[in-house]
């Protein structure tokens, strides 16, 4: 297993840990960020800390689990913002009959902006497809703060397909989700 911490772009990296802290994602072709994981005997590990992913031609962030794949994910303080497709997509990809593949978050995630994504209703803050456990938010006591904020996307603050989400868990708290087209 191994790890890097990304200062300035995303390389390929395999069965390991990549944190990115203070970085730039901003006007790429394709998405800001895009992680699989597709290796059954590991976890890998993504921290995405400070960033600012924005204005790219499809989503700002692509977590992919395929197979027995699994993902776990930290996401504080980032911008995620006026991405063409969704903020985020975190879906999984079935190879064979009985894949337990799925995305989780080790921490909750806080202090993120998910707002002005999309060009059609279809496409979200966050959008999740498959079966994941995610805690999206921690209640900080405070009535005048968020934990996340999901405003103006061109669809839904925060999409989850139901037919494929399935066994999967999803806790949302203390979140600011307005003025989303269709939420």
């Amino acid at each position: 297993q191994g790890s890097a911490v990304i200062n300035n772009f995303v390389i390929g990296v395999d069965d390991g840990n990549v944190n990115t802290f203070d970085n730039q994602f901003t006007g790429n072709g394709g998405d800001g960020i895009d992680l699989t994981a597709s290796f059954a005997l590991l976890v890998d590990e993504y921290s995405l800390i400070d960033n600012q992913v924005t204005g790219n031609s499809q989503n700002g962030i692509r977590f992919t689990a395929a197979g027995h794949g699994q993902i776990s994910t930290v996401l504080t303080n980032n911008r995620v913002e006026q991405n063409l497709d969704d903020g985020v997509l975190i879906t999984t990809v079935t190879v064979s009959a009985g894949d337990a593949a799925r995305v989780v978050s080790s921490a909750a995630w806080t202090g993120n902006s998910f707002s002005l994504n999309g060009n059609s209703a279809a496409d979200a803050g966050i959008d999740i497809e498959g079966i994941h456990s995610l805690l999206i938010g921690v209640n900080d006591g405070n009535p005048l703060t968020f934990s996340n904020t999901f405003v103006s996307n061109t669809g839904d603050g925060i999409e989850v397909d139901g037919i494929n989400f399935l066994g999967g868990n999803l806790t949302i708290t203390d979140a600011n989700i307005a003025l989303n087209n269709t939420s």
